[in-house]
């Protein structure tokens, strides 16, 4: 879930970022971004709702990475 709330503070970047941006362009470039960063999220949410059980092997790898310097 930490990657949720990741996705999400970008995408509120990104919008911050848009509203002082010089050109409308960039406005327009970066709302694209936040809705990206948005749809990432939502994805996430959606998969770790019909898969619980993958949330719980995605903390792993920071602990297996742990445990392969132990000698």
């Amino acid at each position: 879930m930490e990657k949720v709330r990741q996705f999400r503070r970008r995408a509120r970047e990104c919008r911050v970022i848009a509203a002082k941006a010089s050109t409308p362009e960039l406005q327009g470039h970066f709302q694209e971004m936040a809705a990206i960063w948005e749809k990432l999220a939502d994805e996430r949410m959606t998969f770790f709702v019909e898969h619980p059980r993958e949330r719980t092997a995605a903390v792993t790898p920071s602990s297996r990475g742990a445990s392969a310097h132990r000698h």
